[in-house]
């Protein structure tokens, strides 16, 4: 009888939670989906799929972490008993899980796709941040060591996470789930799509963020920098969506469309758009660029860690500061009328994510459960630890959404706008 290998895939982001974590989410819906065409027997367990209790912080209003509730740990407890591997993203639970899988002798494998570091900046300051920051790098430490595999998602990534000296084996291929950005469009698709971007005015310049909706996103660097020419497109949702929707207007260059498209849709915005934009300045990867680049569209980012891995200035897209807004003004204007090889840079280096979880699947029986005196003394921790995750979200747990900004100053509380495309 064959082995058929059964995965644990445990995510606070999945489908049909794409506004808050659109390409984790893409990425653990199409890992479970290429595994189960491989035969493999895989379980998804997730915030946004009914199966795990959650609760929001404020730190992303919309954001839904699993909790440490009883049914969570008994769900949990019985799915890792029977499972061969654990996969898992970045997850308040992460520690716990990775106790268990080492008192049952279960590989498991964590994908880190958020800088957590990165994002505090943005969200916090004084003892807050350096306290937080702490324990993320204690966090870090003793889980990289722990665990079968850690992966990330960029070579950058990578790097930032090794020079902390935590234990990290590799980096991911983002490629596996990008195969509906390689797909053809009709030209007169891409002009219709292109004239309902841009209000009817498909001759203005037209640029391209497409992503969540939040701070750390530094959408108001990318304001400041559209030339007055210029069409932006704001493509996503988040808790910015009440401010932003505000500057719609298609006269004054700005079009907000508050909602996750599907990516059949999105790869025909990218094809309609002259250029994507990012002024994020804490990528792990960029999945936006990625694809806009596999639909031949250049772009012009943020020279950040993330989007380095992917362009090279001057050939298949700019890095900038978008600090700087005259300087991104002045550097828009002059992509727009730059040839560019807009591809995506192959790199050999990079892991199939589908295969390493199917090999340490099939290895699972070399990883024995821990000794009976120390799965007790690892049992006590799980418990603290758990004790801590329910102390801080008291602190920390708000009722969603939405979270106020300085790009306006609607309400919070006000009812989301809707506008329909002009045809």
């Amino acid at each position: 009888m064959s082995f058929r290998p059964r995965v644990l895939i445990v995510t606070p982001a999945y489908p049909p939670g794409m506004h808050v974590g659109g390409g984790v989410a893409m990425t653990y819906k199409t890992l479970h989906d290429k595994l189960v065409e491989r035969d493999a027997d895989s379980v998804v367990l997730s915030t946004w799929n009914g199966r795990l209790d959650y609760f929001h912080i404020r730190i992303d209003p919309d954001f839904r972490l699993i909790s440490a509730s009883r049914n969570n740990i008994t769900l949990l407890q019985e799915q890792i008993a029977r499972a061969d591997v654990v996969i898992c993203p970045d997850t308040a639970m992460m520690a716990w899980m990775a106790f268990q899988c080492i008192r049952t002798g279960t590989p498991m494998i964590w994908v880190s796709h958020t800088n957590f570091l990165r994002i505090a900046r943005h969200q916090m300051s004084g003892f807050e941040h350096w306290f937080y920051s702490q324990a993320i790098h204690m966090m870090f430490a003793v889980m990289t060591r722990m665990l079968t595999k850690v992966l990330t998602t960029s070579k950058d990534y990578l790097k930032f996470m090794q020079s902390y000296g935590y234990q990290v084996h590799g980096y991911i291929d983002q490629g596996f789930k990008t195969d509906i950005f390689k797909e053809k469009d009709a030209e007169e698709d891409i002009r219709k799509t292109r004239n309902q971007l841009s209000g009817n005015q498909p001759d203005r310049p037209m640029i391209l963020f497409a992503g969540r909706l939040s701070n750390e996103k530094r959408i108001d660097l990318l304001l400041d920098a559209r030339p007055d020419n210029f069409i932006l497109v704001i493509v996503g949702d988040g808790y910015l969506r009440h401010q932003l929707l505000e500057l719609h207007s298609f006269e004054a260059g700005i079009v907000v469309i508050n909602r996750m498209v599907p990516q059949a849709e999105l790869r025909r915005f990218y094809k309609a758009a002259d250029l994507t934009v990012s002024a994020s300045d804490f990528e792990t990867y960029g999945m936006t660029i990625h694809e806009s680049l596999l639909c031949g569209t250049p772009v012009v980012v943020q020279d950040a860690k993330g989007f380095r891995q992917q362009i090279t200035s001057g050939v298949n897209g700019l890095l900038i500061d978008y600090a700087d807004s005259t300087m991104a003004k002045a550097k828009l204007q002059e992509a727009v009328k730059m040839t560019f090889d807009a591809r995506p840079i192959r790199d050999p280096a990079t892991v199939d994510l589908v295969d390493e979880v199917l090999e340490v699947a099939r290895g699972c029986h070399e990883q024995q459960p821990c000794g009976t005196l120390f799965g007790l003394f690892l049992s006590i921790v799980q418990l603290i630890y758990m004790a801590m995750v329910r102390f801080v979200a008291s602190f920390y747990t708000i009722k969603p959404p939405t979270q106020r900004s300085r790009l306006a100053t609607a309400p919070a509380s006000a009812t989301p706008k809707t506008f329909k495309m002009q045809d």
